[in-house]
């Protein structure tokens, strides 16, 4: 048998696309394994977004080939992002990698491997886009939380992102599938369900469709079983008042909105691209809060993007200071190649852009501080999602305002909790992003 290990690099949408791949390898009686030096062929699931991810993706693929040097690997095959923006210039440049797939021809994975094997070189570069249905998965998450990517592709024009360029348009899933889906993830034991998308909000859109994603939302949400349905990557121009009632009003979904505004200044919104005036991102997210209780909204900020000067960065950061968003994520602007921003006038120093993610970053670690210090003698529901090595903690785990990998996590006192479970927990301390809580019986509040 031949056995195939992956590497899966970037975000939780390629790593769907990396459980696709294993789940069609594993249909044509291929063997997954976890160790590359145990493997036949193993396949680098690339990213190509920004510049570090391509660095990464680089190294990555490197180092894999010096296994192969050494003869304890067959075959590399590099798939994805980067090879789909830069796949001529990585044939070229990397000649101990034996395939080349990219974003629209990894369904086709299993060809691949058998045609390397064999001894050809096989790049595959082209393809229709795509969007996979219900192919079955390899799951590379933990079994209580998975991902279900409801559609592939971005109809959006920001002038950073490379991303239309190597996804293409929105390409929407059916609701059956997604349906099918997630009843079988949850009699498989997931609890919870996480929908992604380039831009989620965009859901349907390409087939006309107004209110899809609130209509899915409450389809999902009849599916029987005690599970959390939440969503990210939820950009403002689409997200509805419909949107915002479903997730008020339907208790499987985490009251947690992903909605990535980017900056606040409107000449930096318009060089961005961006739909949305300061007005309106203000607008939209006082009516979250209203319609919402108890909502966490977290946000994506780029900072040094050209044309900021001090005075524009210090509304940005007036707007974090007054908004007190409680989770945030900042990316230092990075000008991509074969974008429109790379190309403005009035670049950034890069030494500017890192004392401004520094100053941002320390704002909004004050502002989770105080955040979390307000939820201290509160009980909420978490999801326990692994044990803990700490001495004093037996678990740890998330609220339904934490998504997994990327925000806080509670770290909680021995009791009974087990991991893949819910549990009540009361808080009874922070650190500057995550909480300190013992497992209590009373209801969450």
């Amino acid at each position: 048998m031949t056995k195939v290990a992956l590497t899966s690099l970037g975000c939780a949408r390629n790593l769907v696309d990396s459980e696709v791949m294993l789940g069609s390898l594993r249909r044509e009686n291929m063997t997954i394994c976890d160790d590359p030096n145990d493997s036949d062929v193993v396949i680098i699931n690339t990213c190509g977004f920004i510049r570090e991810a391509v660095e990464e993706s680089i190294d990555a693929i490197l180092q894999i080939c010096g296994l192969k040097e050494d003869g304890r690997l067959k075959k590399v095959i590099a798939v994805g992002c980067l090879v789909q923006r830069y796949g001529k210039e990585l044939v070229r440049e990397l000649p101990d990698v034996d395939g080349f797939v990219g974003v629209n021809e990894m369904p086709r994975i299993g060809r691949v491997v058998k045609e390397v094997l064999v001894g050809k070189r096989v790049i595959e570069l082209s393809g229709q886009p795509y969007v996979y249905d219900t192919e079955a998965r390899f799951a590379l998450s933990p079994k209580h939380f998975r991902y279900v990517k409801i559609c592939e592709g971005c109809n959006h024009g920001c002038t950073f992102c490379a991303i239309p360029a190597i996804k293409g348009k929105l390409r929407s899933r059916s609701v059956d599938s997604i349906l099918t889906e997630v009843v079988e993830l949850v009699q498989e034991g997931a609890k919870e369900i996480v929908l992604i998308g380039q831009d989620t909000a965009e859901f349907g859109l390409d087939r006309d469709e107004v209110n899809a994603l609130p209509e899915l939302l409450r389809r999902i949400c009849t599916i029987e079983g005690d599970f959390w349905v939440r969503l990210l990557y939820s950009c403002p121009t689409y997200f509805s008042d419909e949107l915002i009632d479903v997730i008020s009003t339907e208790r499987k979904i985490c009251r947690y909105v992903d909605l990535p505004v980017q900056h606040i200044d409107a000449g930096i919104l318009e060089a961005m691209g961006r739909q949305e005036s300061p007005e309106d991102i203000l607008r939209l997210i006082r009516k979250i809060r209203e319609r919402i209780p108890g909502v966490s909204i977290r946000t994506s900020l780029i900072v040094g993007f050209p044309g900021e000067g001090e005075k524009e960065f210090q509304r940005l950061l007036d707007f974090v200071n007054a908004t007190t968003f409680e989770r945030l994520g900042a990316f230092e602007f990075s000008p991509e190649e074969g974008t429109r921003a790379a190309a403005l006038p009035e670049q950034v120093p890069e030494e500017v852009k890192h004392e401004r993610f520094d100053r941002l970053m320390r704002l909004q670690q004050e502002i989770s501080v105080e955040n979390n210090r307000k939820l201290i003698g509160k009980n909420q529901r978490i999801i326990v999602d692994e044990w803990s090595e700490h001495p004093d903690y037996r678990c740890v785990g998330r609220t339904e305002g934490d998504a997994p990998e990327v925000d806080g996590c509670v770290y909680v006192k021995r009791k009974s909790a087990q991991p893949g479970e819910f549990a009540t927990v009361e808080f009874t301390g922070c650190l500057e992003y995550d909480l300190i809580g013992r497992e209590v019986d009373e209801p969450s509040q």
